[in-house]
């Protein structure tokens, strides 16, 4: 009797979680777990709020192609990476644009295809989305989730998927997004910088590789 209530006690006492080292993983692991469950129960909620309250209330489709106008008034200024571009001295050996690239010349143009990827489905998903509101295009299930996204001001999956990790909001995560392709365009058209924005890179630690 006494065993089993020790063995009863034992088990009630065993967190009701596994902790990260179990599995051979990071402590730091149960910090992304716990991120991912409190995001997906908060989601739903925010999803079924109500759009509108009343008629005083702008509807819906008026809220997204605002949002959208705005955020294609401030990503019109942004333009692909052009590599043709680059200085010479950035890239390549002893500024020579007929030697090999330098390993950051290499990072720097790895990087750019990134960015330049990005910006491509930007872009269309901000054509398709108009087109899709307006009802000149048939609302796809892809259109559909970048119409909720921008709804909730949440940055759309297929633009997270294809980008580096943030927290920001839309709005605050394009400007980032701008402020990003700014600095490696002047890294990349004008010169070596004196000092790296390194959180600004896809992968950071390519740059030291």
């Amino acid at each position: 009797s006494n065993g089993l209530e020790c063995v009863n006690k034992y088990l009630e006492n065993l967190p009701l979680d596994d902790t990260p080292d179990i599995f051979g993983l990071h402590p730091n692991a149960n910090i992304t777990l716990q991120n991912k469950m409190v995001k997906e129960f908060l989601e739903p909620l925010i999803s079924i709020q109500p759009r509108a309250a009343s008629s005083n209330i702008k509807k819906p489709d008026d809220i997204v192609l605002e949002l959208r106008d705005s955020l294609y008034k401030n990503f019109s200024k942004v333009d692909i990476l052009d590599k043709r571009k680059a200085n010479a001295s950035s890239v390549y050996e002893n500024g020579d644009i007929n030697t090999k690239k330098t390993p950051l010349g290499n990072f720097l143009f790895q990087e750019c295809d990134k960015f330049n990827l990005l910006i491509d489905i930007i872009k269309s998903s901000l054509i398709k989305l108009e087109k899709a509101v307006k009802g000149t295009i048939v609302m796809s299930p892809d259109v559909e989730i970048i119409y909720s996204s921008f709804l909730l001001n949440q940055v759309p999956k297929s633009w997270a998927d294809n980008a580096y990790l943030s927290l920001k909001p839309l709005s605050s995560w394009l400007n980032d997004f701008i402020e990003r392709i700014i600095f490696m365009n002047q890294w990349l058209t004008q010169e070596l910088p004196k000092s790296f924005w390194i959180s600004a890179f896809f992968f950071p630690q390519g740059k030291f590789l």
